[in-house]
């Protein structure tokens, strides 16, 4: 198995994690949008759409990442092997 690259996992992870926040905030304010004003919100509804985002985003950034990464590699040895 290979080694986890911290130039891929960090800024995937970090990004994650921002969206989400973010997606948890807006779930949350949606839902108090439709309650009295000072209602409690839906913090279950807000949680699972925050953690659903953070999985989503943080996968999806690492294959970009990761193959981003591999094409940068697979082009320097191209040309390492031209010159």
């Amino acid at each position: 198995m290979r080694k986890l690259n911290p130039w891929i996992v960090i800024p995937a992870l970090s990004v994650g994690l921002l969206v989400g926040w973010l997606g948890w905030i807006a779930t949350d304010v949606s839902c108090r949008a439709d309650q009295a004003p000072g209602g409690p919100g839906c913090p279950l509804a807000a949680t699972i759409v925050g953690i659903v985002c953070l999985i989503g985003a943080t996968i999806g950034l690492t294959v970009v990442l990761a193959l981003t990464g591999r094409s940068i590699g697979e082009y320097r040895d191209q040309k390492d092997r031209e010159g």
